[in-house]
């Protein structure tokens, strides 16, 4: 649908198409020209919740009545195992969160730098697709990847 759409909005040859690359996923397996991206300024209390940088509270809060939450499931047909899965997340709830990356960011993967015209034809595209969808858009940016080679000298190895 949104091909459609594109093609639509975008008559001639797809811009899209000449410099959009896919890259391989995080296990090799599947090339995609697009994938989640870490957001600056948020992080993930390890069970799910979303958090701004500095809602240390609210995060900790957060994991401890997920784990809690969690510790209630009964997963196994054997209750012995059901008891350790229960003690094992309540023990979990009196920890500290572990800190992770909040992946709430999409990345479309170039082989060059979009022109100017191309960057503002994506972002008034993305804004659109999520103004229709209730999507909440915080911003864009543009990310490039760099690859630096430095020489360690192993002469006295």
């Amino acid at each position: 649908m949104e091909a459609v759409r594109c093609a639509a909005d975008v008559p001639g040859d797809n811009p899209f198409a000449e410099i959009i690359e896919a890259v391989p996923d995080d296990e090799w397996a599947c090339r995609r020209p697009a994938t989640v991206w870490a957001t600056p300024g948020w992080f993930n209390d390890g069970m799910g919740g979303h958090f701004r940088d500095g809602d240390d509270e609210a995060a900790q809060q957060h994991f401890v009545k997920e784990n809690l939450e969690y510790s209630k499931l009964k997963h196994y047909a054997d209750p012995k195992h059901n008891e350790e899965h229960r003690l094992e997340f309540e023990a979990l709830a009196l920890q500290p969160f572990t800190r992770c990356p909040a992946y709430l960011s999409a990345a479309i993967c170039f082989s060059e730098k979009p022109s100017d015209e191309f960057i503002a034809l994506m972002k008034r595209r993305a804004a659109d697709f999520c103004h229709e969808r209730d999507i909440t858009l915080t911003g864009f940016r543009l990310i490039e990847l760099t690859l630096s080679e430095r020489e360690v000298d192993i002469s006295k190895l």
